[in-house]
């Protein structure tokens, strides 16, 4: 049986042609069938290998590249024909996305994303495969191989003390912020506590207590126990109830720098160079590309991109620095909470928070959330723009209802950024509300008066690259 199985190996080796981009068919190659016979081969295998080289059925640790990345050994399978099976386990260990339709187990990906390249190299025990990047899985959201379960506990603090004299007397100060806790099975237990003592006075401030468990799958975590109400677009309030939010440790945003261009030949590879440095190289199929979150170095300078081709030819061009602010993030992710508003207020009803972010183009994304209360409802809805290169324009508008004090308001809210050249930026703000508009803090606080109702901003700021 070893005998056999090495000849098959020999048989792929003798005949192993590079991946083939043009399409153009391979000449089938015969072997003597009398030769394999007398080796006790079955003749048939012949067929088999008779235009390429490919693994025989069975199931195989191999070394994989994806777009010349090494993505290290994984299992991967094979059918009758010789065909691989992209399953579901195969493509997160090789950190590729899932398409949407599968076929018993396996998934087509060249139907899923035209131009993969997929190249077997049983002499090697590897296989290349060259895909589009969006199918990529960027760096950061791969979370195949994230670690779990475990049990440990934890104590921070941070101690402050003073003391100051005068000719009347003196007065001492101390402050403790300690946070401890505890994990046992994916599950977060915390304690968060903030003590003082004024003279002799000793006070707890600031104390929460909460469990957390991370979903990671979704991404997402769920606080029960003393939470803050975090909704995108309105201000909440400290509640004793259920928090279930986006867990920021596990979103990766990106530069929101892509590239584009066309290549001629399967597995050309893709250069990215900014201010004469190697920024990024990435093989790619023929066609068109899109490379996304482009790890640039800063937002001023050109990039120059070239394009080599697996015939030895290039071709390069700039992507000017004018087109990397084009685009405009929102708060992704949907974020929850209900409970009881704590004790800290005058009033402490039952409320419910919901709000959400949405990517509706690159030039543009909204946001939008609604607070339901007893005797107070509020919705808001901010929408951002990108009109001309390294200008961003956000505006927000919020309603309120306090049936109590039947009260109703609206407010209004206008920013701007604009980066100027010389590493400076420009930036303003506007936020006008009439007299009836309440924040949930301020509906439930029975000693609230009106404040300001309008207010302007304006600032300057100025980065280097050594000072930071």
């Amino acid at each position: 049986m070893l005998k056999k199985t090495l000849l098959a190996y020999t048989i792929g080796f003798a005949f192993s042609p590079p991946a083939n981009a043009d399409g153009i068919e391979i000449a089938a190659v015969d072997f003597d069938r009398e030769t394999l016979k007398s080796l006790g081969v079955d003749p048939n295998i012949s067929h088999y290998f008779s235009r390429s080289a490919r693994f025989l059925p069975g199931e195989y640790s191999l070394a994989v590249s994806v777009n010349g990345e090494k993505k290290g050994n994984i299992a991967t399978r094979f059918d009758e024909n010789g065909d691989i099976c992209l399953d579901q386990a195969f493509l997160q260990q090789a950190g590729l996305k899932i398409p949407s339709e599968e076929k018993n187990g396996c998934y087509d990906y060249i139907l899923s994303y035209p131009g993969t390249t997929i190249t077997p190299l049983p002499n090697q025990e590897a296989l290349d495969i060259i895909v589009s990047p969006q199918a990529i899985i960027p760096i950061g959201l791969d979370l195949t191989n994230a670690a779990t379960g475990g049990t440990a506990a934890l104590l921070n603090y941070s101690l402050m003390s003073s003391r100051a004299e005068f000719s009347n007397g003196s007065s001492d100060y101390s402050q403790a912020a300690l946070e401890g806790g505890i994990n046992i099975n994916d599950w977060m237990l915390r304690s968060h506590q903030f003590l003082t003592q004024t003279n002799g006075t000793f006070s707890n401030q600031n104390s929460s207590t909460y469990l957390q468990r991370t979903f990671t799958d979704l991404k997402t975590l769920m606080r029960a126990g003393e939470v803050n109400l975090n909704n995108s677009v309105l201000e909440g309030a400290s509640i004793y109830g259920i928090e279930i939010a986006p867990d920021n440790a596990l979103q990766t945003s990106g530069s929101g720098v892509q590239v584009t261009g066309i290549a001629n030949t399967s597995q050309a590879r893709v250069e990215i160079r900014q201010q004469g440095v190697l920024i990024h190289s990435i093989l790619v199929p023929a066609g068109a590309f899109t490379i996304p979150d482009v790890p640039v170095r800063n937002g001023n300078s050109d990039l120059n991109v070239t394009v080599v081709e697996t015939d030895g030819s290039s071709h390069n061009y700039i992507v000017p620095s004018t087109l990397f602010n084009q685009h405009v993030e929102s708060f992704q992710g949907y974020r929850f909470a209900i409970g009881r508003v704590d004790d800290d207020y005058d009033e402490s009803p039952w409320v419910i928070s919901a709000s959400s972010g949405w990517n509706l183009t690159r030039w543009s994304a909204m946001n939008g959330g609604v607070i339901v209360a007893e005797n107070y409802q509020a919705a808001s809805i901010r929408s951002s723009l990108v009109p001309l290169p390294d200008l961003t324009v956000s505006s927000q508008i919020s309603t309120s209802q306090d049936t109590k004090d039947s009260l109703q308001g609206q407010k209004y809210r206008l920013d701007a950024n604009y980066n100027l050249p010389f590493s400076l930026g420009l930036t303003t703000s506007l936020t006008r509300s009439d007299r009836h508009y309440r924040e949930l803090s301020e509906a439930i606080d029975d000693d609230y008066t009106d404040p300001t109702k309008s207010t302007y901003a304006l600032g300057l700021n100025w980065s280097n690259s050594i000072l930071g």
